[in-house]
């Protein structure tokens, strides 16, 4: 008797559930969306990660979201990280779309407008890798709407001592120039190194790796632009590269 109505209990209660979960949407209530284990992935400000855009050019904005797992320190994040997509009303938890990236961490997120020049804007999220000590290892994973559908692009890695730059023509994406640090048996980690230049072209499916120039002299915090102004030759390949810079 009491282990039926237990059951009836909680199917009442469950029942209910269901009831005020309809009244919230309805009257324009906030429905939470539960990922277990993830929080909203926070910039060093203390702003999450949460953006508004229209990835799928419909004229509705979609919410995406980028998680990474929970945890008060740094070190203990095993990760790996999580970014999902969501219908334009964040009242309704619809779930469009999720990818579980590589890293530990979020290095950054930035909107990138006509990614590959089709008029599709992408989301950059910047997914590293990183156990302390010195440096990490950064993964751009771009997300975009092609060919009919949500989808995530792995672009190239790099370590998190190295640099990168979206230098295509006709839609940035379409060419990455990415700065690797170059040892040569003087490692050391924090200081000044030379650096190796990759050029990664999109060819509509993946990114296509050539090699570059290599620098003369040592850097660190220094951006692409920065570099080439002072080395003008790193970007001769034996290859066309559309490098636009």
């Amino acid at each position: 008797m009491y282990k039926k109505r237990g059951i009836s209990i909680g199917v009442t209660i469950a029942f209910l559930s269901c009831i005020v979960l309809f009244f919230a949407y309805w009257k324009g209530g906030k429905i939470p969306i539960k990922t277990p284990g993830y929080e909203l992935a926070k910039d060093p400000a203390g702003i999450e990660y949460k953006f508004s855009l229209d990835l799928n050019n419909d004229g509705k904005n979609e919410i995406v979201k980028v998680y990474n797992t929970v945890s008060d320190n740094l070190g203990d994040r095993r990760g790996p990280n999580m970014v999902k997509i969501f219908t334009e009303n964040d009242n309704y938890s619809k779930e469009v779309f999720s990818y579980t990236g590589l890293g530990n961490l979020i290095w950054g997120v930035q909107r990138l407008n006509n990614l590959f020049g089709d008029g599709y804007d992408a989301m950059l999220i910047k997914d590293a890798s990183y156990a302390m000590g010195c440096g990490g290892t950064i993964y751009l994973l771009l997300l975009t709407y092609k060919d009919g559908k949500y989808t995530a692009i792995n672009g190239p890695g790099y370590p998190s001592f190295g640099a990168c730059k979206f230098a295509g023509k006709d839609g940035s994406g379409n060419k990455i120039i990415i700065a690797e640090p170059k040892w040569e048996n003087d490692y050391c980690c924090g200081c000044k190194h030379k650096l190796q230049f990759y050029i990664y072209t999109w060819d509509g499916q993946k990114y296509i790796k050539t090699e570059a120039g290599a620098t003369k002299n040592k850097y660190l915090n220094e951006s692409v632009d920065e570099i080439i102004q002072k080395e003008p030759s790193l970007l001769i390949t034996n290859e066309p590269t559309g490098i636009s810079i």
